[in-house]
């Protein structure tokens, strides 16, 4: 599911979106590579780089802290 919400939301450039279907995905396992994989499939194929413009900025802050303290989305 959360690899569907991150299509949609970079799909339509819902940066809040992609922040938390990023941040599920996390939470349920996904790896940064299959996070990664929607944005730019979805972007590829939907909105080019404006979208991957949007997703860059919302997940830049938890990418950053995958391996050392989690997000706390301040």
């Amino acid at each position: 599911m959360p690899y569907m919400m991150l299509r949609h939301a970079t799909v339509f450039g819902f940066h809040d979106e992609i922040r938390e279907a990023a941040l599920l995905g996390k939470a349920w396992g996904m790896s940064k590579q299959w996070i990664a994989h929607a944005v730019t499939a979805s972007a590829f194929y939907m909105n080019g780089m404006s979208g991957v413009a949007v997703a860059q900025k919302a997940l830049q802050p938890i990418f950053d802290s995958w391996d050392g303290a989690p997000d706390t989305g301040s």
